[in-house]
């Protein structure tokens, strides 16, 4: 299945904190960063690695060898909190978009706008 992993990004103005090719998400964005007149920590362009935990400004698209079922188990062992209703609602996220671009295409997030990168 096509799903977002960790990537570095190649704009010198981005990070990458995270474990290269894991798993990533849509993460927290804070209050000051959904703000776009206000400077903020940054996390409105993060991805955020499901298993570390930690911030990187670009993904790449992958196929990954999970089935939606794994995926669900991957979100459950990782927000034991989240309810069963959350958990699906974040794996078809996950699948939509993965399943958005071909294999290898790089992508920029800005809060829930997830957009290819063009190339250079």
């Amino acid at each position: 299945m096509r799903l977002l992993v960790a990537a570095v990004d190649p704009d010198p103005a981005g990070w990458f904190w995270a474990v290269a090719g894991e798993l990533v998400y849509l993460g927290f964005v804070c209050d000051r960063d959904r703000e776009k007149d206000v400077g903020g920590c940054g996390c409105r362009r993060s991805f955020t690695g499901l298993a570390s935990g930690r911030a990187t400004t670009t993904a790449v698209v992958a196929d990954l060898e999970v089935d939606p079922d794994q995926l669900r188990q991957l979100l459950r062992d990782q927000f034991p909190g989240w309810t069963d209703e959350e958990i699906d609602d974040e794996t078809a996220d996950l699948i939509r978009l993965g399943s958005s671009w071909p294999i290898g295409t790089l992508v920029h997030r800005d809060l829930d706008d997830v957009d290819a990168l063009e190339a250079t």
